[in-house]
Formats: structure tokens, C-alpha cells, sequence
């Protein structure tokens, strides 16, 4: 019956006995699609729309002929060869075995099968020995050549084998090891130590044998001790480490007056209470030899080798501008200086600038040159003049002392300004180099900052901190040469997860994934990629053929995780029935090929009879299927070309022996 509605086909198929029911298939599409199921409908076109032209059949018809059935130890429903179309044979196995292959199968109406192959049913390995304190993965049931991992309940406990495989060395199926392996909790170590103050501690439980914890100081902390700590047969290798703060973190760190002019004064860090200055004893010298009007810096009290100078605030200074303290106490020059008067007095001068002629009183017409010690920006006036008793400049040049350039790695770490003080903005001009005052602004285009954001020059010519670095807060990534990682680089930032990839051809292991977890890689190893061979589909090429995996302990931890078999791994052969023609064992190898091919499971006839007056032309090394022998009298007698061939049922095809006459 058709209905045609604005171009649209509905179609409706009764079958006979009602074994398809009803079809129904409504198609406004411009493409025409076969529709699934009903491979006897033809297609139609109408106006560019397609339709189904679907025409009753017979359905008592039998068109699948010999479905495949399931071999020994187990059965299929219903049964039989000959099956109806739209029919589902389903396979069960018996108890004690697994269904390997398609748990059902459908016979189509073109007389063919969902399913070219039918399953086989694989025999169950028994339950590897365990307890109630093991955990076993993956759970069962097990196959031949199965392999399940060992863990302990408790997670500081270590299980005295790790991994266990079923087998089939004889008549059975067995595990390599027979009982159930024991956690051992007599290498563990309870609670590490802990660092008493200041720091970030790891976390308070028991820890199994070997392994390490790692420990950090909170911001503005020095670490004293070791930075982690391993489990070693019960014992916790080092110490607890300690936390402390730097000299520079305290207020009220002492300095001894008496000792300030030491050459070799150094701050030291002692403990967490106080700095101290670290001085040999200094041999000190009385005040020096001066004059009236003579000014002495610095000011005293005065210790060995240490320099003076004299001054003039007024008048010319006549007599030594300088003095030293020697190491027994005394001055090396003993004579007084004096000051006497001039027309210009207290030239205007600065810290560090030196004058030319020295002395801060001159004469009418005098000329005096400022200059300033090397590694000094010198800034105007440069000169200054005596002129009817007063000085043309009011003030002093100055010297700005150097500091260092400051060597910033442009790799990651970018400017982003220079401050430079009010009273030197008008000699900008003249700058050159990093001067006291000035300030240099960083930041990282990418990764952290480790060091200070800005760095200024100090008035005692040193910079207020090392030049940061930019670093990506995890490097060195672990890898392996035959894979790759996503994102790809060694160095990520903080928080990143890193997946790893193999190259073809070959098999990931774990750890699958590593990440930046507060500048360290979470896992200290790469992904394993192992070179991977061919499946050689042994699962499916002969029912018969029994067939199990052998691993090399390297490679037995990684076995859970592997989806084909990699280098290193081999697969030994036998038969549940017959005889094992070809290698018994194949080993996968590092260019991923195997050393031998899959072996195949013949039947065996046995010797055929023969009688009293018969025998064969030759002898066949082995009587297995597809072996044919060919007969002949004892007596000679003419029997012509008689040939028995060894069947896969192991018996042989001649059931009638020739006669040789009387």
C-alpha cells in the first residue's frame, strides 16, 4: 500500500508467518541510503526524493546454511545448522571457561552471517592465591598468560612479589606463584621529622621503604639542612632541616663602635636571635696632630692603617693635607697643619669631589678645577673662581658614584621602565652609566621571577640586589628518545600537565602524564615507549593451539598497561589436542618483527594399519592431518595408486584396506 504526501514515499511491508512484522521507511533525502535490514527493497526517485520499493517475500525460506558453531566446552541456542532468516544464535561457554569472540550472530536474508567467525571458549585460569590485606589488578576472571599486579591494603606496606602469571606448564592451567605473597611492614618508617619553624613540612603519616620526602622554607626563609629525606630499612636518612632568617631581616643587629673601621668587618648569620660583626682586634691611635682651623674627617676614634684628611673650612691650609695611624699606635706625620687667611674661604664643595688647588681658601684670581675619583659621573660647574674676595659659583659640582651595569638575561626578561631621581633629571644628558639613585624596573615575558622586580643603584655603589632571572617553573623534562610530549618543550610553567606520546610502532608505559607541581616534575621518569610486534593474531588462528606470554621482569611492571606485546616479550606454544608443528616459542624483537611464525595444532592418525601382506612405499616422519600414505603388497602384487590421507578428525580416509590375493 502506498501513500504519496507532498513527495514523500511511505511504505509498509507485510511478510508472510509474520516473522519480520511491519517496515515502514519514510526517506525525504536526495540521497538514496540502503535501508539497514531489508537488503531485498530496491531504491525509486521521485522529483529528487528517494523512496523504498520494498516486495513481500517467503519467510519459512532456511537461507543461512552452516553457521559456524562453537567448539568443546560450551553450546549455542538454539541449535542446529540450518537457521531462518532474522534468526540470533547466542553462545554460552561452560563453567570454568571465558567466551573469547561475538557473544551472538544473526543470519541475514542474503544468506550469510553477522559474524564470519564463531567464538572459542578459553578455559579460566583459578583465582591467584591472595588474602584479605593484598589488592589484586585487574580483577578476574583470568585467561592463559594473564598477569595481575600485587598491592597492599595498607600503602605503606610492600608486598613481598609484586606480580603474578597464569601458566600452562603440564596438563593445567597453574599460577607462577603458588600462595600469597605477604606485606611487609618492617622497613617502613613512621612520621618524618619535621622542620620546627617556618617551614612547609610533608604530610604527617607512615611512609613505605625508599621513599622520599621533600621539604621547603615559607617566603624570606634559608634552608640549613638537606632539602628531602628517603626511607632507608626503617630509618629516616637525615635530620629534620632548619628555617632561619638572614642578618638583613633584623633591626637590631649590635656593631661595636670601637670595632666599626675593622677592614675585615663581616655580618654573620649565627641563629635565629642576632647578628654580630666578626673583627680582629684593632690597635687604636690618639687624636692626630692639627692646628687652629684645622678640621680632621673623618671623626675618630682612629684604629690602624686608618687615613685622615685635613680641611680648611677658612683660609688656605698650609702643612700636610693628610695623615695615616700607624700599628703602634702613633701618627706618621707629627707636625701640626695650620689655616691661614685668604680672600675667598669655604670654597663650596661635596662629598668625594676634589679640588685643584686643594684647600677650601684662595687668593683673588685663583682658578679651582673640580674633578672626582674614577668611577664617579661628575656634574657642573667643573670650575670655580676667586674674584674680589668671593666665589663665582655658589655651589659645588657633585659626584655621583658608578654602579655596576646590572646584566639582565633578555631571553624571558624584559624592561619595563627607569626611574631616575627629580635632582638628576636635569643631567639625563650626561648619564651613561647606572649612577647612585637610579632604579631599573623588570618583568618576565614568560615563566616566574626568581629575584627582585627593581634594582637600585645604593649610595655605596653596589646594587640592591642580584639581577633576577626569568626560569619556567619546571625544567630538564623527563623524556624518552622514541616519543614525544604535549605540550612539547622540556621547561613549563607552574600547574602544566605534560601528556606523553610514542612514536608508531611502538607502546606507551607509564607514567602517562607529568606535571609542575611547585617547580618540581611530579614523576622523575618519562613515559616508556617500547617497540612494539605484531598481535600475529594467535587469539584466533587455531582453537587448539594453547599458547601463553613470557615477560621479562624489566618489563613485567609495565605489563597491565600494554596493549600489544613489545621487544623482549615472548609467547610459548602447545596444543590441548594434536601435534605442534613449527617452533614452540617466538621471541618479539627490538625492530619489532618475531622470530618464528605461528605454530599450527594438526591432528594426529597415528600409524595406519596395515595387515599382514601390507605396506608403505615410504614413511612419513610424523602421521599428522593432511599426511598421505600410499600402500603396496609385500608380495608385489599389482594393487594400483592406493592412498590414505590423515584426517582432521585423526583418523585416516582409506577404511577399506586392499587386498594383496590369496
Amino acid at each position: 500500500m502506498k501513500n504519496i504526501l507532498h513527495l514523500v514515499v511511505v511504505l509498509t511491508l507485510f511478510c508472510f508467518n509474520g516473522c519480520l512484522g511491519q517496515c515502514t521507511d519514510t526517506l525525504p533525502s536526495a540521497a538514496c541510503v540502503l535501508y539497514q535490514g531489508f537488503g531485498f527493497c530496491t531504491d525509486g526517485n521521485v522529483a529528487g526524493l528517494c523512496y523504498k520499493t520494498c516486495n513481500p517475500v517467503k519467510c519459512d525460506e532456511t537461507p543461512c546454511v552452516g553457521m559456524p558453531t562453537i567448539p568443546s566446552d560450551g553450546s549455542n541456542s538454539p541449535t542446529g545448522t540450518t537457521h531462518s532468516a532474522g534468526t540470533t544464535v547466542t553462545y554460552k561457554c561452560d563453567e570454568g571457561y571465558t567466551l573469547v569472540g561475538p557473544e551472538s550472530n544473526k543470519c541475514l536474508l542474503d544468506d550469510s552471517w553477522t559474524e564470519n567467525t564463531a567464538p572459542v571458549c578459553k578455559q579460566n585460569c583459578p583465582d591467584p592465591p591472595t588474602s584479605s590485606e593484598l589488592i589484586l589488578s585487574p580483577p578476574g576472571p583470568y585467561l592463559l598468560g594473564a598477569l595481575v599486579i600485587y598491592s597492599c591494603v595498607n600503602q605503606a606496606a610492600v608486598p613481598e612479589v609484586t606480580s603474578n602469571q597464569c601458566q600452562f606448564p603440564a596438563a593445567s592451567l597453574e599460577w607462577v606463584i603458588k600462595t600469597a605473597p605477604k606485606c611487609s611492614d618492617a622497613d617502613k618508617c613512621g612520621p618524618p621529622p619535621m622542620i620546627a619553624k617556618d617551614g612547609i613540612n610533608p604530610e604527617n603519616r607512615d611512609y613505605a621503604d625508599g621513599s622520599e620526602v621533600r621539604y621547603q622554607c615559607k617566603p624570606r626563609r634559608g634552608m640549613l639542612g638537606s632539602t628531602s629525606n628517603t626511607c632507608e630499612a626503617g630509618t629516616w636518612a637525615n635530620a629534620a632541616p632548619s628555617c632561619i632568617q638572614g642578618c638583613e631581616d633584623f633591626q637590631d643587629c649590635s656593631q661595636i663602635v670601637d670595632f666599626k673601621y675593622c677592614t675585615n668587618a663581616i655580618f654573620t648569620s649565627i641563629n635565629e636571635e642576632y647578628c654580630r660583626k666578626s673583627c680582629d682586634l684593632c690597635t687604636k691611635c690618639g687624636d692626630p696632630p692639627a692646628g687652629n682651623g684645622v678640621t680632621v674627617s673623618p671623626a675618630g676614634p682612629y684604629v690602624q692603617t686608618q687615613q685622615i684628611n685635613y680641611i680648611c673650612e677658612s683660609g688656605a691650609l698650609v702643612g700636610s693635607t693628610g695623615n695615616l695611624c700607624l700599628e703602634d699606635g702613633t701618627w706618621f706625620f707629627t707636625q701640626e697643619p695650620t689655616c691661614i687667611p685668604t680672600d675667598c674661604n669655604n670654597l663650596p664643595t661635596n662629598p668625594d669631589l676634589i679640588n685643584t688647588p686643594s684647600g677650601r681658601g684662595h687668593n683673588n684670581g685663583d682658578m679651582v678645577a673640580y674633578s672626582c675619583p674614577e668611577r664617579y659621573l661628575q656634574l657642573p660647574p667643573y670650575t670655580n673662581a676667586c674674584s674680589n674676595g668671593a666665589w663665582t659659583e655658589a655651589e659645588a659640582g657633585q659626584c655621583i658614584k658608578f654602579c655596576n651595569d646590572p646584566e639582565f638575561d633578555g631571553t624571558l626578561l624584559r624592561g619595563t621602565g627607569v626611574d631616575i631621581p627629580a635632582e638628576l633629571q636635569p643631567y639625563e644628558h650626561l648619564i651613561t652609566n647606572t649612577v647612585v639613585g637610579i632604579t631599573y624596573h623588570v618583568e618576565c615575558t614568560a615563566g616566574r621571577l626568581v629575584g627582585a622586580s627593581s634594582i637600585t643603584c645604593l649610595p655605596s655603589g653596589s646594587l640592591s640586589a642580584e639581577p633576577p632571572v626569568c626560569v619556567p617553573d619546571c625544567s630538564d623534562l623527563p623524556t624518552d628518545p622514541n616519543g614525544s610530549n604535549t605540550p612539547d618543550g622540556t621547561s613549563h610553567n607552574n600547574g602544566v600537565v605534560v601528556k606523553y606520546n610514542c612514536n608508531e610502532g611502538y607502546s606507551i608505559a607509564p607514567p602517562f602524564s607529568n606535571a609542575c607541581v611547585d617547580g618540581n616534575w611530579n614523576e622523575t621518569e618519562a613515559g616508556k615507549c617500547l617497540k612494539t610486534c605484531d598481535s600475529l593474531g594467535v587469539e584466533v588462528v587455531d582453537p587448539l593451539l594453547n599458547f601463553f606470554n613470557t615477560i621479562p621482569e624489566d618489563i613485567l611492571k609495565y605489563a597491565p598497561f600494554l596493549a600489544y606485546r613489545v621487544a623482549g616479550m615472548g609467547i610459548n606454544f602447545s596444543c590441548s589436542k594434536g601435534t605442534l608443528v613449527g617452533a614452540p616459542s617466538t621471541l618479539c624483537l627490538s625492530d619489532g618483527s618475531w622470530t618464528e611464525h605461528v605454530p599450527e595444532c594438526l591432528a594426529d592418525c597415528g600409524p595406519p594399519q596395515l595387515g599382514n601382506d601390507l605396506e608403505l612405499v615410504t614413511t612419513p616422519a610424523a602421521f599428522t592431518e593432511g599426511v598421505m600414505v600410499q600402500y603396496q603388497c609385500k608380495n608385489g602384487a599389482d594393487i594400483g595408486n592406493v592412498i590414505s590421507t590423515c584426517q582432521a578428525d585423526a583418523s585416516w580416509s582409506l577404511t577399506v584396506l586392499p587386498s594383496c590375493g590369496p
